[in-house]
């Protein structure tokens, strides 16, 4: 993995978020704290011990074919349930590069009811 930990400081709080798996899912309520988490990611990866954090969101330019490209970096996307198409779940599950490498991290937003759309988008673990 990338990163198996991401600490950091945004006073008053200190964030210890710790990754045991390739892709790592991020589920709440609307105003739980998953868009402010994107947010302190932004800021985050501005540091050298983060640099290979890479964010995607709605605003992304390009994202399908951006997110393709990504080989070595830790995949942050927000509203996942809004962007991710087929071929983007297929790519992060079963891409054989993704696997080997055991690389890059997810974190994702999956505000689905249906419990299927979850197992499967965590399929390739």
């Amino acid at each position: 993995m990338i990163y198996d930990r991401i600490e950091f400081q945004a006073k008053p709080f200190e964030y210890k978020l710790h990754f045991t798996t390739r892709i790592t899912l991020v589920r709440g309520d609307s105003a739980t704290g998953k868009t402010y988490l994107y947010q302190l990611l932004e800021d985050v990866k501005q540091l050298d011990a983060y640099h290979n954090i890479k964010l995607f969101n709605y605003k992304s330019d390009d994202f399908h074919t951006s997110l393709w490209a990504c080989r070595g970096k830790f995949i942050v996307i927000d509203n996942g349930d809004a962007i991710l198409e087929e071929e983007d779940k297929k790519f992060i599950n079963f891409e054989k590069t993704n696997e080997q490498r055991k690389q890059p991290g997810y974190i994702g937003r999956c505000q689905s009811s249906d419990s299927r759309e979850s197992r499967y988008l965590l399929s390739g673990i």
